[in-house]
């Protein structure tokens, strides 16, 4: 297969390893597979902003080029200025235009919706992921000197280490091998509140304890609906943690096996990584309305059933154990949605089709 691309990474001395790694992984394997020649270099700047990936990409049959850059800020309200005046494109995970004020007016046309991501690696990924840590690591100390070095081996550390926790894509999605045993599934962690978004955080933090309660009295399944274990979860609402540790494999196994997947509002209305999973496990969603823009809607009534209070998520799951057609259906639209936009692979495939446009 001849390469569509070549693809300069300058890798960032803030690189957000967690954040992006559905593009890496993306990356990763679309360069093994030979459908992308990719290089990576140092980005020396030591005010370049973390959670974003600069990419330098030339269409290889027209020789056009792009500047490309992909954001993953939790915050709608943030952009890193800098850098969108320094590019043709610039692709936003959580984005909402209402705070395109925020923005100069002519710098507008280069914002676009980068699609759902989750932390995750692929089989031609792994390789890449490490060089992608190493590089930061080179970027850092070039950018801040022997000063930066204790921090710059810190950060690679903390990478390598994240990499290797990551479930490979095929561990996050449905087989025809995958039973269904279990009717809804929601794991969620509470946030300690920061003075910049404490009021944004408490009622994120009271509406998952609502949800997790509601749900809990009507399905039970305490292993598979509750809070994560945390300090402050287990302060807050100890009634609502879940009754064990759940780890990273057990959890993508519950979402598999599971008809509904129920997901609340992310930090500051971001998209958390929770969509994403249960896209790839294909199940049948519950969620509060969305707040971001997408490149292609996740419509109300095909990919998810929409709820604003905690009894109502409860009814909007009943509705789904009880009209299997509809489940059934709403799991297939997921799948190809997962498929066609959300697949690391097809994540990066999209953005560059929409990059040349």
């Amino acid at each position: 297969m001849k390469p569509t691309h070549s693809i300069r990474w300058l890798v960032s001395p803030l690189h957000d390893a967690h954040g992006t790694s559905s593009l890496v992984a993306g990356l990763g394997s679309l360069a093994r597979s030979g459908q992308l020649q990719l290089t990576l270099e140092p980005l020396e700047n030591a005010g370049v902003q973390p959670h974003v990936l600069h990419l330098d990409a030339t269409e290889l049959k027209s020789g056009h080029v792009r500047r490309i850059a992909v954001e993953v800020f939790d915050r709608p309200d943030r952009f890193d200025l800098e850098t969108l005046r320094g590019v043709d494109v610039y692709f936003k995970q959580t984005l909402d235009r209402r705070y395109f004020s925020d923005v100069p007016v002519e710098l507008h046309d280069r914002i676009q919706a980068a699609g759902l991501t989750f932390s995750t690696r692929t089989s031609g990924s792994n390789s890449l992921m490490a060089r992608s840590a190493l590089t930061s690591c080179r970027a850092h100390a070039k950018s801040y000197g022997l000063q930066g070095m204790p921090t710059a081996i810190k950060r690679m550390t903390r990478d390598v280490l994240d990499i290797a926790s990551r479930l490979d894509t095929g561990q996050w999605e449905r087989t025809a091998e995958d039973p269904l045993l279990h009717d809804v599934v929601f794991q969620t962690r509470l946030w300690k509140p920061r003075s910049e978004s404490a009021s944004g955080r408490r009622r994120v933090n009271g509406e998952r304890i609502q949800v997790v309660r509601a749900l809990r009295e009507a399905f039970g399944g305490t292993d598979r609906i509750g809070l994560i274990h945390t300090e402050f979860a287990a302060e807050q609402a100890p009634d609502a943690l879940l009754v064990r540790k759940v780890s990273r494999v057990d959890y993508a196994r519950q979402l598999r096996t599971s008809l509904i997947s129920v997901n609340t509002d992310g930090l500051d209305g971001s998209p958390g990584f929770k969509i994403a999973e249960s896209l790839a496990a294909g199940a049948a969603i519950v969620s509060q309305p969305f707040q971001f823009e997408l490149p292609e809607p996740l419509e109300p009534g095909v990919n998810f059933l929409p709820f604003k209070t905690a009894d109502e998520c409860v009814r909007q799951c009943r509705r789904l154990i009880e009209d299997r057609e509809l489940a059934e259906r709403i799991r297939s639209e997921n799948l190809r949605y997962y498929e066609r936009y959300v697949r690391p692979e097809a994540l990066v495939r999209n953005i560059l089709d929409r990059a040349f446009a």
